[in-house]
């Protein structure tokens, strides 16, 4: 009998982000900026029919770190790599659902230079035909913008998933 395989997630925690500078008429150099925390995450052997708390399976919540010198909103989604504009891997294809990752809030409000961290969650649906599969899902962060601001920031990295393996699928 075959020992029941380990989850594991791989991790090149690179920081994504963009980061702006102005001039003030002092010629101070002031920066605002948003970065995320994983910019880029393999989650692997992920089972079918079960909910994938990434927290309590991996450690890992998603950053978003605020370098504004005020208080900035958040919008996160998960949606398909091409809706979000960003390229995966070969061998990996959409998420057919991107419904099936979501994170605990879809806004957040982080502090001036500061950083809030948010749970995600995956589940893919109990069917045959899931398992032994390779997905990406993009992920949207966006700025919410204040009144008087005409520019807002945003990145978008991309998760790919891999649910668990099985030697004999029925339906493909």
């Amino acid at each position: 009998m075959r020992a029941p395989a380990k989850t594991f997630v791989l991790f090149l925690l690179c920081l994504c982000g963009l980061h702006f500078g102005d001039g003030t008429a002092s010629g101070e150099k002031k920066d605002i900026g948003l970065s995320v925390e994983p910019g880029w995450l393999l989650i692997g052997n992920v089972p079918v029919g079960q909910l994938y708390d990434m927290e309590y399976r991996t450690q890992t919540r998603f950053k978003i770190r605020n370098d504004s010198d005020k208080p900035r909103r958040y919008s996160l989604k998960a949606d398909r790599p091409e809706k979000v504009g960003v390229k995966v891997l070969k061998g990996y294809a959409g998420i057919p659902d991107p419904a099936w990752f979501w994170f605990e809030k879809n806004e957040v409000s982080v502090p001036a230079n500061g950083t809030e961290e948010i749970k995600m969650f995956l589940r893919i649906p109990d069917e045959e035909k899931y398992r032994n599969q390779k997905w990406a899902v993009g992920i949207d962060v966006e700025g919410k913008p204040e009144a008087g601001e005409g520019l807002v920031l945003a990145v978008s990295p991309v998760f790919y998933i891999e649910t668990e393996a099985r030697a004999e699928v029925k339906e493909k």
